[in-house]
């Protein structure tokens, strides 16, 4: 397959549109509408500090460490909680309107939910805009975008507030942006030195894309412009890296000191390979089965899109093994590899780029695995995690979880499902629920999974508004419009590639 710079269509435009519509529909019905992980909260909390008393200080019991002031401070990148601010000051001003009838925790995190599927969304959109990019065809950059938003375990992340899919986001554009540079030179390598540091000043690890986005930008520039391109995109990571810098001296006094003190990297490396790649709780190709394509993709790139490859495989490296080490690599209560989020975006370029130099024959194969794929996501999107990780520790007490067949029965992919059932059900039995709490205020693993509202119905915000207290019909309404505004994005999709001359996808959608 032969790549080259595409100027960016009419078509391609109504594409991304339609795709991005589609991915936030899907994410709005599935929506939680709270936050319920601690890095969330933590991250919650600095913008309301931020907000609320311009200050910077969180609750002593999160995650993070005393700063020179002897106040507690988060451990976590400041670009999540920037970007949140918006999203803080509506909640702020819900809570307004609604005369402190709903608590404004409760407002807040509503609105702070909110963000992640906007951000899912756009990365949808971007992946879509890459691969076009590059060279990758209409339907092949169709199969990546979805692939990337409904099939890889950055799905469950979107759901809740992390900061890997704001992370993925930046690094995908800044990847774009790399690759422009052939065409519109050093102002290209500017535009990715600005979303470099965007990812920097969210997660500290995004240095390992550094040196990969780097060489692109030097391998796309023509020989006369390198010097310039280069010296262009470091000027622009300075905003970022001086607002980290900041943001660090004046908690912790050094400018390097994030407050991940309490985690060294202490791994073996060859342990959190197997980890990250292989492991029934965690491996990458487990929770996203459709990446056994990308060997595909990278043959089909290897004539135009060499450069992009190369830089690819230069960040996948360092970063699989900068959280291969990490002492926490299982990465907390996660659905499959959390850190590797932020390579995914990547990764689903040469999933499409595989696509589109499929024969016909392979052609139901490939739609078997991406169709398992999004399938494996579903509990994650459906059931309360907290359930799942209760019911875990329990049998980890027990001594359940100890031989490689029982990992496999207690990894999220096959114990998941187990709830479905069950939750569902719940539905048709309200008066059951009755007396339990949406909002949990013990840390007794077996009373919490007894009493919690949230572990016994499907996690949907909208089914949850409905059993604690919001009108009933209303909320149905609700799920009932999300679900007519899913359908007319699918049906905007297909007219708009029926429209760009693309039957195949169309036809499969």
């Amino acid at each position: 397959m032969r790549s080259s710079f595409r100027t960016e269509t009419r078509h391609d435009r109504r594409v991304a549109r339609a795709l991005f519509a589609l991915a936030l529909t899907v994410y709005a019905f599935f929506g939680q509408g709270c936050i319920r992980n601690t890095d969330g909260a933590t991250m919650a909390q600095v913008t309301a500090a931020m907000v609320d008393h311009r200050d910077l200080a969180v609750a002593p019991t999160l995650p993070g460490g005393d700063g020179l002031d002897g106040r507690h401070y988060s451990q976590y990148g400041l670009g999540t909680s920037l970007a949140t601010v918006p999203l803080y000051l509506a909640g702020k001003a819900f809570y307004a309107a609604g005369g402190g009838r709903i608590p404004l925790d409760v407002a807040t995190g509503f609105a702070l939910s909110w963000l992640n599927p906007l951000i899912g969304a756009l990365l949808v959109a971007a992946v879509f805009g890459l691969a076009r990019q590059i060279g990758v065809s209409l339907s092949g950059a169709v199969v990546a975008a979805l692939v990337c938003g409904f099939a890889t375990n950055l799905t469950p992340h979107v759901k809740d507030l992390f900061s890997e899919p704001l992370t993925a986001l930046c690094l995908a554009m800044a990847f774009r942006e790399a690759w422009r540079a052939k065409e519109r030179g050093p102002a290209a390598a500017a535009f990715c030195g600005l979303w470099w540091g965007a990812a920097f000043l969210t997660r500290a690890a995004s240095m390992a894309a550094f040196p990969a986005l780097m060489l692109l930008v030097v391998m796309r520039l023509p020989r006369p412009q390198r010097l310039a391109g280069a010296a262009g995109m470091a000027a622009a990571c300075l905003p970022g890296i001086a607002i980290f810098a900041a943001y660090n001296v004046v908690r912790f006094g050094i400018w390097t000191e994030t407050g991940y003190w309490s985690k060294p990297f202490l791994t073996p490396l060859l342990r959190g390979l197997s980890v990250d790649l292989a492991s029934p709780e965690r491996g990458i190709l487990w929770y996203s089965p459709a990446l056994l394509l990308v060997p595909l993709g990278v043959l089909a790139l290897r004539d135009g899109a060499r450069a992009f490859t190369v830089a690819v495989a230069a960040f996948f490296v360092p970063h699989l093994l900068l959280y291969a080490t990490f002492e926490d690599v299982f990465g907390g209560q996660s659905w499959g590899g959390r850190f590797m989020v932020p390579l995914l975006p990547l990764l689903c370029v040469f999933v499409g780029a595989a696509w589109q130099n499929l024969s016909v024959r392979a052609r139901p194969w490939a739609v078997a695995l991406l169709v398992l794929s999004a399938i494996v996501q579903f509990p994650a999107m459906y059931i309360h995690p907290g359930r799942y990780f209760t019911d875990l520790r329990i049998a980890d007490a027990a001594g359940e979880v100890q031989t490689w067949p029982q990992r496999v029965r207690w990894s999220p992919l096959v114990h998941g499902w187990a709830y479905v059932p069950a939750a569902t059900a719940a539905l048709w039995h309200p008066d059951e629920l009755r007396g339990l709490t949406a909002r949990p205020v013990t840390r007794d693993d077996r009373e919490l999974a007894a009493n919690s509202l949230y572990f016994r119905l499907p996690y949907i915000w909208w089914v949850m508004a409905a059993f604690s207290g919001a009108p009933p019909a209303l909320c149905i309404g609700t799920g009932g419009l999300l679900l007519g505004a899913i359908a007319a994005a699918v049906l905007w999709l297909r007219r708009t590639l029926r429209v760009a001359g693309e039957p195949e996808v169309t036809l499969s959608l």
